[in-house]
């Protein structure tokens, strides 16, 4: 609640600022989360801090513990959303909290994707779901397909993997991704043209 506000520089704090936009003048956002157990806490999180926007976003939680009926049926509400078919059906303001399920075959286009950090080759392909399809609208404060990466440091600014994650991304990929992305220091990604270039970068 706004008594207990999240401590600055935590994930949560960094995830309502880089949401703050969407609180205030709409827009769809997706954020997906290495575990289960993470989207679950973002998700109880981000829709206590969604009641308090002005914007009032709808919000969504899909992930693959979820029975197999409930999620088959999170997963067709999405489509409908967020879909190429979502015309009059997308929300003004929305925000889908969801793990790696997301990124597996379905055809999804948000103005914003957040992503914890993963190897390069993920991150690329969850860019892919941001600005995907022509739609009728798109926030006017966010200016062009933007994916948001969220690095894990400590209180010296270093990288450290959070326990929770366990071995669900090599280390030495984290780190060559993160490292990669640091020395561009938020430069503009070509997709497709730059694409083969970055995942060689890390992976050889």
């Amino acid at each position: 609640s706004d008594e207990h506000p999240p401590p600055p520089g935590s994930r949560l704090a960094v995830l309502q600022d880089a949401l703050a936009s969407i609180g205030s003048g709409g827009g769809c956002a997706a954020v997906i989360c290495n575990t289960v157990g993470d989207a679950q806490t973002t998700f109880e999180h981000l829709a206590d801090w969604a009641q308090r926007q002005p914007t009032r976003p709808q919000m969504h939680l899909l992930h693959a513990r979820f029975p197999a009926w409930q999620r088959q049926e999170i997963t067709e509400t999405v489509t409908v959303l967020f879909g190429k078919d979502a015309g009059n059906s997308r929300p003004r303001a929305s925000i889908v909290v969801a793990t790696q399920v997301i990124e597996q075959s379905m055809d999804l286009d948000f103005d914003v994707v957040i992503s914890d950090l993963a190897p390069m080759a993920l991150l690329l392909q969850r860019a892919g779901r941001c600005w995907r399809h022509t739609v009728a609208w798109r926030p006017a404060q966010i200016s062009g397909p933007t994916l948001v990466v969220l690095d894990p440091v400590d209180r010296n600014g270093q990288h450290v993997r959070p326990p929770q994650w366990g071995e669900v991304y090599g280390r030495y990929l984290l780190r060559s991704t993160r490292d990669l992305l640091a020395q561009r220091a938020g430069a503009p990604i070509e997709v497709p043209a730059q694409v083969q270039d970055l995942v060689e970068r890390v992976y050889c």
